[in-house]
């Protein structure tokens, strides 16, 4: 396993935080639009999975840029996050 610096194990626990908080945060919002795709008639089969993939997306970006700047994988940097805990 690679070691970092402090300043940049802190960097990855604010990016890990933050993702947290963002997901958090999206899971309710899924649900309100869920609902509303339902209500209005929408095939909801198809589109449901494509959302949820799509916010998934969009959330790990900055997690993914983070982890390519540091030459980590995501296993190494949970290894990491969790050594430090």
């Amino acid at each position: 396993m690679r070691t970092l610096g402090q300043a940049d194990i802190d960097r990855l626990r604010r990016s890990h935080r933050n993702l947290m908080i963002s997901l958090a945060l999206s899971l309710p919002v899924i649900a309100v639009l869920s609902v509303a795709l339902i209500m209005a008639g929408i095939n909801f089969p198809l589109l449901g999975p494509l959302l949820g993939v799509g916010v998934g997306w969009l959330l790990l970006i900055p997690q993914r840029r983070l982890l390519d700047e540091l030459g980590l994988t995501s296993k190494e940097a949970k290894a990491i996050l969790k050594a430090n805990r």
